[in-house]
């Protein structure tokens, strides 16, 4: 469960967004989709998952994403 879901169980607030936060999560909601539908191209039989995280990584560089593998 994540930080703000428990929070919000806790004190029972739920976090409303401004109109910039909302745009800021529609970005980065399209720009992950983007990088799903890349990796979902890639996807073939015989691919290894390190070639998959090779297409992943490049997506998400092209992007400007932090590629998650690294942190």
């Amino acid at each position: 469960m994540e930080y703000a879901e428990r929070q919000a169980k806790k004190n029972g607030e739920v976090k409303v967004l401004d109109d910039e936060e909302k745009e800021g999560l529609r970005v980065a909601c399209r720009l992950g989709r983007e990088v799903l539908n890349e990796a979902a191209k890639a996807c073939a039989p015989g691919l290894t998952t390190e070639e998959i995280d090779r297409v992943v990584h490049e997506a998400c560089v092209q992007t400007d994403f932090y590629p998650s593998p690294l942190a």
